[in-house]
């Protein structure tokens, strides 16, 4: 009954060695070598007590044998309580790799999750409008032209002068000196050239033939 007792503290002292630090560890060996060495003096003062009775018996002499298996037992207990020792130590050891493994592991797992989470925030990312530019015709002033029409002929009648243009149309645009088409001022005429103002732009247009 005892030694089940003993074992079953051993184990429970083993089993609180496993997690706590070195110190703990080392510290709770200790303690359980000096309540060994306790009980060993225990049953060492009660077989003096025994074998200094005057009333030696044969119940005593039993108590005596029992002591004497009791005090072999504890030292099969304090032979087993080394072993455990070294037991502890090495799960100990044991233990300290894995907890560098399980370290190693998660900040693996944690660099992975970075990634994944970067990678999802990329994918959720709606995409940008592109905001269509829309082109501007660029109409380029013709400068052989009035307004978009051309100088077709001129025409004088003694004094009269008549200048002749075609709109885009294709239709016939008389102009005398003096009138405007479409902000175009018909200034003067010398021969076969037009002279037209608009604003403050001027354009000189000879018409062929």
């Amino acid at each position: 009954m005892l030694l089940s007792v003993m074992a079953s503290g051993v184990a429970g002292y083993a089993v609180n060695a496993i997690n706590n630090t070195e110190k703990e560890v080392t510290d709770t060996i200790e303690g359980m070598y000096e309540s060994v060495g306790n009980l060993n003096e225990n049953v060492s003062e009660i077989r003096g007590n025994l074998s200094s009775t005057n009333k030696v018996v044969a119940v005593n002499q039993k108590k005596m044998e029992q002591l004497d298996v009791l005090a072999m037992k504890i030292q099969d207990a304090t032979a087993e309580l080394g072993l455990l020792q070294i037991d502890v130590f090495t799960l100990r050891e044991q233990n300290d790799q894995n907890k560098s493994l399980v370290t190693s592991f998660g900040e693996q797992l944690q660099g992975f999750g970075l990634q994944l989470k970067e990678l999802t925030s990329k994918i959720m990312k709606k995409p940008k409008k592109v905001k269509k530019v829309r082109k501007h015709k660029v109409i380029r002033d013709d400068v052989t032209k009035v307004g978009g029409a051309t100088v077709e002929s001129i025409d004088s009648w003694g004094s009269s002068i008549n200048v002749m243009l075609r709109n885009e149309r294709g239709a016939w645009v008389a102009m005398n000196l003096g009138d405007t088409y479409k902000g175009w001022n018909l200034r003067k005429v010398d021969g076969n050239i037009a002279y037209f103002s608009k604003g403050s732009k001027r354009r000189e247009i000879t018409v062929e033939g």
